[in-house]
C-alpha cells in the first residue's frame, strides 16, 4: 500500500470513531429535545384537564416543537471532517498528555495530508513528510484517539435519552391519541 494511500486509511478508521461519537451525542440531544416538549404537554393536560377544543392545539403544538427541537438539534450537528481537520485533531491528540509518547512534530500530518491531497507527485521531499507522519501514526491506534470509554459513555448516554423520549411519548400519547380523535371526528365526521 503506498504511503499516501496508507496515511488516509489511518486517518480515516480515526474518522469513523470521531463521527460515531458526533453521532452518538446528537442523537442523545435530539431525543432530549424531542422529549421536553412532549413531556410539556403531558404535565400540562394533566395538570389542567382541559377541554376537547384546548386540548387539540396544545396537543398539536407539543408535537411540532417536538419535532423542530429535533430537527434543529441535527441541523446543528457537526459535519463529516476533511483530512486536515482530522489530522489536525489527531495532532492535538498526540500533543497531549494521554498519548504524548507518540509524539509528531506540529503540523506534520497537516502537511503530510496537504501534500498527498497535491494532485502533482509531492517528490522526494513530499514522500519524506509522509514518511515520517506515518512512522508517527503507526504508534497511535484510533482507541488511543477516541478512547473506547468515551464512545461507550456516548451510547449509554443516547440509550438513557431514548429512554426518557420513550416515557415522555408514553406519557403524552393517550392526551395526543384523544386528540387525534377529535381532530379526525371534526375533519371526517362521516367516519364516525
Amino acid at each position: 500500500m503506498g504511503d499516501s494511500l496508507e496515511l488516509r486509511s489511518v486517518l480515516a478508521r480515526v474518522r469513523r470513531r470521531w463521527l460515531a461519537l458526533v453521532l452518538l451525542g446528537t442523537s442523545a440531544r435530539a431525543a432530549l429535545a424531542a422529549a421536553l416538549p412532549l413531556a410539556a404537554v403531558a404535565l400540562a393536560t394533566w395538570l389542567m384537564a382541559p377541554s376537547d377544543k384546548i386540548l387539540v392545539p396544545v396537543a398539536g403544538a407539543g408535537v411540532l416543537a417536538s419535532l423542530a427541537a429535533a430537527a434543529f438539534v441535527v441541523a446543528q450537528m457537526q459535519r463529516r471532517p476533511d483530512d486536515r481537520r482530522v489530522a489536525r485533531f489527531v495532532e492535538e491528540r498526540l500533543a497531549s498528555e494521554e498519548i504524548g509518547r507518540a509524539s509528531c512534530e506540529p503540523d506534520a500530518l497537516v502537511s503530510a495530508v496537504q501534500m498527498a491531497d497535491a494532485r502533482d507527485d509531492a517528490g522526494p521531499f513530499g514522500r519524506l513528510v509522509i514518511a515520517q507522519a506515518l512512522t508517527a501514526l503507526r504508534r497511535v491506534e484510533p482507541g488511543m484517539v477516541i478512547r473506547g470509554a468515551a464512545l461507550r459513555r456516548a451510547a449509554a448516554q443516547a440509550c438513557a435519552a431514548a429512554a426518557v423520549l420513550v416515557a415522555a411519548v408514553a406519557l403524552a400519547l393517550p392526551h395526543l391519541l384523544r386528540a387525534g380523535a377529535m381532530t379526525g371526528g371534526t375533519l371526517f365526521p362521516a367516519s364516525l
